[in-house]
């Protein structure tokens, strides 16, 4: 694996209604198990109550706003938010406006420590 800058809008985008993903890396890109993405949610759009049983994820919101729901808990995230989520969480998301939401999202597959 090498050191590797991405320029704005680089990677592959997938539309998923009114929501753009654009993942930087992935797992199978030769990066482990690390995937990077960005995202760009118009106000009133995200992701319905999920979880991820095999991996990690991490929210960065740079720009917008969201109510967030983390477990049991409802969060009200602006720019500057950084949310961890431990694999298995149940979490969901929707932007409020009004702006559109920019975030950057992470996940880290379980890697064995004999890996």
């Amino acid at each position: 694996m090498q050191p590797k800058h991405f320029h704005p809008g680089e990677g592959k985008t997938f539309k998923i209604g009114r929501m753009s993903l654009t993942f930087k890396t992935t797992a199978s890109d030769h990066w482990n198990a690390y995937t990077v993405c960005e995202a760009i949610e118009p106000p009133e759009s995200g992701a319905g109550f999920h979880r991820h049983p095999s991996y990690d994820e991490t929210f960065i919101i740079c720009d917008g706003h969201y109510d967030f729901r983390l477990g049991e808990e409802l969060l009200k995230l602006g720019s500057g938010d950084v949310v961890f989520v431990p694999r298995g969480t149940p979490h969901g998301f929707v932007s409020t406006g009004p702006e559109r939401v920019v975030r950057s999202s992470s996940a880290l597959r379980g890697v064995s420590s004999t890996q």
